[in-house]
């Protein structure tokens, strides 16, 4: 049973401050957040228990909770809308 979300998680987590390179937060709630960092090389991408996606870098990594046939048809969906051709 796919389990149905309308909102997802993330987290990111770094192994240094140095791999930061911008975090922006406004005093005001309806600004824009902007978190911006290095993973280094990537190591792998996998998933945990077809609910996480975990992207492994050097530097840090990068879960998003979103499934695997969430993905494939968020994936799928792009190419459909993707203006050039063989890409």
């Amino acid at each position: 049973m796919e389990r149905r979300v309308e909102e997802h998680t993330f987290s990111i987590e770094m192994n240094s401050r140095s791999s930061l390179t911008n975090i922006s937060i406004s005093d005001k709630s309806a600004e824009p957040v902007l978190i911006q960092g290095e993973l280094g090389r990537l190591e792998e991408a996998y998933f945990q228990e077809d609910v996480t996606l975990e992207v492994r870098g050097t530097k840090g990594i990068l879960r998003l909770d979103i499934g695997r046939e969430e993905l494939e048809r968020l994936l799928a969906k792009s190419k459909l809308n993707d203006p050039k051709p063989g890409t």
